[in-house]
Protein backbone atom coordinates (compact mmCIF):
# COMPACT_ATOMS: atom_id res chain seq x y z
CA UNK A 1 0.00 0.00 0.00
CA UNK A 2 1.46 3.57 -1.21
CA UNK A 3 0.31 6.76 0.64
CA UNK A 4 2.11 9.64 -1.01
CA UNK A 5 0.52 12.62 1.38
CA UNK A 6 0.77 10.70 4.25
CA UNK A 7 3.45 13.70 5.63
CA UNK A 8 1.26 16.06 4.04
CA UNK A 9 -0.66 18.10 6.55
CA UNK A 10 -4.52 18.78 5.69
CA UNK A 11 -4.07 22.37 5.72
CA UNK A 12 -1.43 22.08 2.95
CA UNK A 13 -3.98 19.92 1.13
CA UNK A 14 -6.58 22.24 1.33
CA UNK A 15 -3.49 25.21 0.09
CA UNK A 16 -2.40 23.23 -2.74
CA UNK A 17 -6.23 22.87 -3.78
CA UNK A 18 -7.20 26.40 -3.73
CA UNK A 19 -3.74 27.35 -5.08
CA UNK A 20 -4.33 25.46 -8.07
CA UNK A 21 -8.27 25.44 -8.09
CA UNK A 22 -8.57 22.25 -7.77
CA UNK A 23 -12.13 21.38 -7.06
CA UNK A 24 -12.60 18.91 -4.19
CA UNK A 25 -15.84 17.35 -2.04
CA UNK A 26 -15.83 16.52 1.54
CA UNK A 27 -17.98 14.01 3.61
CA UNK A 28 -20.35 15.99 5.52
CA UNK A 29 -19.51 12.95 8.38
CA UNK A 30 -16.07 15.16 9.16
CA UNK A 31 -17.79 18.05 10.89
CA UNK A 32 -19.28 15.51 13.34
CA UNK A 33 -17.51 13.93 16.46
CA UNK A 34 -19.42 10.64 15.99
CA UNK A 35 -15.60 8.49 14.96
CA UNK A 36 -12.68 7.82 16.55
CA UNK A 37 -10.79 9.92 13.99
CA UNK A 38 -12.57 12.78 14.04
CA UNK A 39 -12.33 13.65 17.57
CA UNK A 40 -8.71 13.68 17.20
CA UNK A 41 -9.05 16.05 14.01
CA UNK A 42 -11.68 18.58 16.28
CA UNK A 43 -10.14 18.28 20.12
CA UNK A 44 -6.52 16.35 20.06
CA UNK A 45 -4.46 18.15 17.32
CA UNK A 46 -5.63 21.37 17.86
CA UNK A 47 -4.48 20.60 21.45
CA UNK A 48 -1.19 19.32 20.20
CA UNK A 49 -0.53 22.38 18.09
CA UNK A 50 -1.07 24.53 20.78
CA UNK A 51 1.31 22.84 22.84
CA UNK A 52 3.89 22.66 20.11
CA UNK A 53 3.52 23.94 16.74
CA UNK A 54 6.19 21.76 15.27
CA UNK A 55 4.31 18.37 16.55
CA UNK A 56 3.76 17.61 13.27
CA UNK A 57 7.15 17.44 12.00
CA UNK A 58 8.17 15.15 15.18
CA UNK A 59 5.48 12.79 14.56
CA UNK A 60 7.00 12.66 11.01
CA UNK A 61 10.42 11.92 12.43
CA UNK A 62 9.11 9.42 15.13
CA UNK A 63 7.32 7.13 12.16
CA UNK A 64 10.90 7.58 10.27
CA UNK A 65 12.44 6.40 13.14
CA UNK A 66 10.46 3.44 13.50
CA UNK A 67 10.14 2.54 9.93
CA UNK A 68 14.32 2.26 9.87
CA UNK A 69 14.41 0.35 13.57
CA UNK A 70 11.72 -2.01 11.46
CA UNK A 71 13.43 -2.34 8.53
CA UNK A 72 16.88 -3.52 10.63
CA UNK A 73 14.18 -6.21 12.34
CA UNK A 74 12.75 -7.47 9.55
CA UNK A 75 16.34 -8.15 7.75
CA UNK A 76 17.36 -9.81 10.64
CA UNK A 77 14.16 -11.97 10.43
CA UNK A 78 14.44 -12.83 7.31
CA UNK A 79 18.20 -14.12 7.52
CA UNK A 80 17.12 -16.12 10.69
CA UNK A 81 14.07 -18.08 8.86
CA UNK A 82 16.84 -18.20 5.55
CA UNK A 83 18.93 -20.46 7.93
CA UNK A 84 17.01 -22.03 10.33
CA UNK A 85 13.39 -22.74 9.47
CA UNK A 86 12.37 -26.17 8.11
CA UNK A 87 9.46 -26.21 5.91
CA UNK A 88 7.17 -28.16 4.62
CA UNK A 89 3.51 -27.81 3.01
CA UNK A 90 1.27 -26.85 6.35
CA UNK A 91 4.20 -26.49 8.87
CA UNK A 92 7.23 -24.42 9.67
CA UNK A 93 9.92 -25.90 12.40
CA UNK A 94 11.73 -23.40 14.30
CA UNK A 95 15.14 -24.62 16.09
CA UNK A 96 14.60 -23.01 19.17
CA UNK A 97 18.17 -23.24 19.87
CA UNK A 98 18.99 -20.50 17.89
CA UNK A 99 16.15 -18.86 17.89
CA UNK A 100 16.38 -18.17 21.60
CA UNK A 101 19.61 -16.26 20.93
CA UNK A 102 17.45 -13.64 19.09
CA UNK A 103 16.68 -10.32 20.74
CA UNK A 104 12.68 -10.73 21.73
CA UNK A 105 11.82 -8.46 19.05
CA UNK A 106 13.27 -10.12 16.45
CA UNK A 107 11.67 -13.12 17.54
CA UNK A 108 8.16 -11.47 17.41
CA UNK A 109 9.41 -10.81 13.52
CA UNK A 110 10.09 -14.24 12.61
CA UNK A 111 6.92 -15.33 14.61
CA UNK A 112 4.56 -12.49 12.15
CA UNK A 113 6.48 -13.72 9.05
CA UNK A 114 6.23 -17.12 9.96
CA UNK A 115 2.33 -17.56 10.83
CA UNK A 116 1.22 -15.61 7.36
CA UNK A 117 3.64 -17.90 5.64
CA UNK A 118 1.76 -20.71 7.16
CA UNK A 119 -1.58 -19.08 7.00
CA UNK A 120 -1.16 -17.93 3.33
CA UNK A 121 -2.44 -14.29 3.99
CA UNK A 122 -1.22 -12.22 6.05
CA UNK A 123 -1.81 -12.68 10.07
CA UNK A 124 -2.23 -9.85 12.92
CA UNK A 125 -1.71 -11.52 16.17
CA UNK A 126 -2.25 -10.03 19.25
CA UNK A 127 0.35 -8.66 21.85
CA UNK A 128 -0.81 -11.71 24.36
CA UNK A 129 0.12 -13.97 21.95
CA UNK A 130 3.17 -12.94 20.94
CA UNK A 131 4.02 -13.05 24.91
CA UNK A 132 2.74 -16.23 24.62
CA UNK A 133 5.08 -17.85 21.75
CA UNK A 134 8.09 -16.46 23.00
CA UNK A 135 6.78 -17.89 26.90
CA UNK A 136 6.66 -21.41 24.74
CA UNK A 137 10.11 -20.73 23.37
CA UNK A 138 11.64 -21.08 26.44
CA UNK A 139 9.28 -22.93 28.78
CA UNK A 140 11.28 -25.97 30.47
CA UNK A 141 8.19 -27.95 29.58
CA UNK A 142 8.26 -30.38 26.71
CA UNK A 143 5.00 -30.46 25.29
CA UNK A 144 3.43 -26.83 25.02
CA UNK A 145 0.54 -25.73 22.53
CA UNK A 146 -0.24 -21.92 21.52
CA UNK A 147 -4.03 -21.53 19.93
CA UNK A 148 -3.49 -18.69 17.57
CA UNK A 149 -6.65 -18.46 15.67
CA UNK A 150 -9.17 -21.03 14.22
CA UNK A 151 -6.93 -22.85 11.86
CA UNK A 152 -2.96 -21.92 13.29
CA UNK A 153 -1.50 -23.11 16.10
CA UNK A 154 1.95 -23.26 17.55
CA UNK A 155 3.46 -26.38 19.31
CA UNK A 156 6.56 -26.39 21.51
CA UNK A 157 7.94 -29.72 21.47
CA UNK A 158 11.59 -30.17 23.29
CA UNK A 159 14.10 -28.20 20.97
CA UNK A 160 11.37 -27.38 18.07
CA UNK A 161 8.44 -25.10 17.66
CA UNK A 162 5.92 -26.22 14.92
CA UNK A 163 3.64 -23.47 13.27
CA UNK A 164 1.10 -25.51 11.72
CA UNK A 165 -2.17 -24.62 9.41
CA UNK A 166 -3.77 -27.59 11.52
CA UNK A 167 -3.42 -29.48 14.09
CA UNK A 168 -1.34 -32.69 13.46
CA UNK A 169 -3.83 -35.62 13.60
CA UNK A 170 -2.46 -39.05 13.63
CA UNK A 171 -4.53 -41.92 11.19
CA UNK A 172 -4.18 -45.04 12.48
CA UNK A 173 -2.85 -47.64 10.23
CA UNK A 174 -1.51 -51.06 10.10
CA UNK A 175 -0.19 -53.16 7.18
CA UNK A 176 1.02 -56.92 6.07
CA UNK A 177 4.12 -57.29 3.96
CA UNK A 178 4.45 -60.97 2.42
CA UNK A 179 6.60 -59.95 -0.22
CA UNK A 180 8.95 -56.80 -1.69
CA UNK A 181 6.85 -53.74 -2.06
CA UNK A 182 6.48 -50.34 -1.47
CA UNK A 183 3.98 -48.03 1.13
CA UNK A 184 3.04 -44.84 1.36
CA UNK A 185 2.20 -43.96 4.54
CA UNK A 186 -1.10 -41.54 5.70
CA UNK A 187 1.46 -38.32 6.52
CA UNK A 188 3.19 -39.17 3.30
CA UNK A 189 6.06 -41.05 4.45
CA UNK A 190 7.01 -43.79 2.32
CA UNK A 191 8.60 -46.89 3.06
CA UNK A 192 10.04 -50.07 0.98
CA UNK A 193 10.92 -53.74 1.06
CA UNK A 194 13.80 -54.52 -1.71
CA UNK A 195 16.98 -56.53 -2.55
CA UNK A 196 18.95 -53.29 -3.59
CA UNK A 197 19.87 -50.03 -2.00
CA UNK A 198 16.21 -47.84 -1.97
CA UNK A 199 16.44 -44.12 -3.91
CA UNK A 200 15.06 -42.74 -0.39
CA UNK A 201 17.23 -40.52 0.89
CA UNK A 202 15.68 -41.40 4.55
CA UNK A 203 16.58 -44.65 7.06
CA UNK A 204 17.55 -48.01 5.82
CA UNK A 205 16.87 -51.36 7.68
CA UNK A 206 18.84 -54.48 6.68
CA UNK A 207 17.15 -57.59 7.44
CA UNK A 208 19.63 -60.63 7.22
CA UNK A 209 18.21 -63.82 6.31
CA UNK A 210 18.67 -67.94 4.76
CA UNK A 211 15.40 -68.33 4.66
CA UNK A 212 12.44 -66.06 3.68
CA UNK A 213 9.84 -67.27 6.00
CA UNK A 214 11.87 -66.24 8.81
CA UNK A 215 11.30 -63.15 7.89
CA UNK A 216 7.24 -62.72 6.63
CA UNK A 217 4.81 -61.32 7.61
CA UNK A 218 6.53 -58.16 8.71
CA UNK A 219 3.76 -55.41 10.10
CA UNK A 220 3.89 -51.73 9.70
CA UNK A 221 1.68 -49.92 12.27
CA UNK A 222 1.94 -46.80 14.21
CA UNK A 223 2.11 -47.67 17.99
CA UNK A 224 0.11 -49.32 20.13
CA UNK A 225 -0.38 -48.75 24.33
CA UNK A 226 2.19 -50.84 26.33
CA UNK A 227 4.69 -51.34 22.90
CA UNK A 228 8.25 -52.38 24.39
CA UNK A 229 11.71 -52.73 22.76
CA UNK A 230 14.27 -55.30 23.71
CA UNK A 231 17.31 -53.20 25.02
CA UNK A 232 20.57 -54.52 26.22
CA UNK A 233 19.65 -54.83 29.49
CA UNK A 234 16.00 -56.08 29.20
CA UNK A 235 12.99 -53.99 27.83
CA UNK A 236 11.99 -50.42 27.92
CA UNK A 237 8.39 -48.97 26.83
CA UNK A 238 8.21 -47.33 23.74
CA UNK A 239 6.56 -44.37 24.98
CA UNK A 240 10.06 -44.14 27.45
CA UNK A 241 12.52 -44.49 24.46
CA UNK A 242 10.32 -41.49 22.72
CA UNK A 243 10.73 -39.55 25.79
CA UNK A 244 14.48 -40.29 26.05
CA UNK A 245 14.99 -39.88 22.60
CA UNK A 246 12.77 -36.45 22.97
CA UNK A 247 10.58 -37.70 19.89
CA UNK A 248 8.12 -34.73 18.88
CA UNK A 249 4.75 -35.45 20.62
CA UNK A 250 3.35 -35.03 16.94
CA UNK A 251 5.49 -37.57 15.08
CA UNK A 252 4.84 -40.25 17.97
CA UNK A 253 2.18 -41.64 16.78
CA UNK A 254 2.90 -40.95 13.05
CA UNK A 255 6.38 -43.15 13.32
CA UNK A 256 6.13 -46.71 11.18
CA UNK A 257 6.44 -49.25 14.23
CA UNK A 258 7.97 -52.56 12.01
CA UNK A 259 7.18 -55.39 13.61
CA UNK A 260 8.73 -59.30 12.75
CA UNK A 261 6.64 -62.62 13.04
CA UNK A 262 6.88 -62.97 16.17
CA UNK A 263 5.69 -60.18 16.92
CA UNK A 264 8.86 -58.49 18.05
CA UNK A 265 9.77 -54.61 16.76
CA UNK A 266 12.49 -54.59 15.10
CA UNK A 267 12.62 -51.01 13.85
CA UNK A 268 11.30 -47.96 14.21
CA UNK A 269 13.39 -45.54 11.92
CA UNK A 270 15.47 -43.15 13.28
CA UNK A 271 15.25 -44.02 17.16
CA UNK A 272 15.12 -47.73 17.18
CA UNK A 273 16.56 -51.28 15.48
CA UNK A 274 17.09 -54.48 17.00
CA UNK A 275 20.36 -56.11 15.49
CA UNK A 276 19.69 -58.83 13.06
CA UNK A 277 22.69 -61.64 12.52
CA UNK A 278 24.13 -61.76 9.45
CA UNK A 279 23.11 -64.52 7.02
CA UNK A 280 23.84 -65.22 3.31
CA UNK A 281 21.21 -62.91 1.91
CA UNK A 282 19.77 -59.77 2.56
CA UNK A 283 16.52 -57.14 2.31
CA UNK A 284 16.59 -53.56 2.87
CA UNK A 285 13.67 -51.48 4.80
CA UNK A 286 13.70 -48.43 4.04
CA UNK A 287 12.16 -45.42 5.22
CA UNK A 288 11.38 -41.42 3.95
CA UNK A 289 9.87 -38.71 6.21
CA UNK A 290 7.00 -37.68 4.64
CA UNK A 291 6.00 -33.67 3.75
CA UNK A 292 3.73 -33.71 7.18
CA UNK A 293 5.79 -35.08 9.21
CA UNK A 294 7.69 -32.80 11.56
Amino acid sequence: MVRPLLGATREDIETYAITYRIPYLEDESNAEDDYTRNRYRHHLIPFLKKENPQFQNKFDQFATYITMAHELILQEANDFIAQHIARTDNTRNINLNHFNTLKDIVKIEVCSLLASEVAESPVELTFGQYQALLEASTSKKPMVEVHLDKHLFAIKSYSTMSLRRERMVSIPFEYQITDLCELVLPDGARLSLSRINSIFDGNTYELWYNDLDSIFPLTIRNRHPGDRVKTAVGTKKVKDLFIDKKVPHALRDTLPIIVNAEDEIIWIPGYYHKPYPKHTQCLLLSYQKGSDSC
